[in-house]
């Protein structure tokens, strides 16, 4: 299938449904919305959405006022406050912080998918 590996049972679980057609899964559904996923942990992280900020954790910027109901964004927000660097695409001038931004750009680059990755100097 792919080169995962882990030593935990229950990631390897989770990585298995990426490789599932998703019309072959349970999926889990939110009952507020339209919101449905094939991961357990992803739907909890969406409920967080409909309740109310006095309800949940914050997670506050201590250098702006942004604040979000879940320490990933937060961490994603942090890295507008600190010099990263970035990784630019060597096809174009497409540039970003995040490899998976970068991958996820590569395929408007489908003749070339094997597309060398560089760093660039903030």
């Amino acid at each position: 299938m792919c080169q995962y590996e882990t030593r935990e049972r229950g990631n390897l679980k989770t990585h298995s449904l990426c490789h599932k057609n998703i019309s072959e899964l349970a999926l889990f559904k939110c009952e507020m919305c339209d919101y449905q996923t094939k991961y357990r942990g992803a739907l909890r992280k969406h409920l967080l959405n409909h309740k109310d900020e006095s309800e949940v954790q914050m997670f506050k910027c201590k250098m702006c006022e942004y604040q979000t109901r879940q320490k990933q964004n937060l961490n994603r927000h942090l890295l507008r406050h600190t010099e990263v660097e970035m990784i630019k695409c060597e096809m174009c001038e497409y540039h970003t912080r995040h490899r998976r931004n970068l991958i996820r750009h590569l395929k408007v680059h489908k003749d070339n998918p094997e597309v060398p990755v560089r760093q660039l100097k903030p």
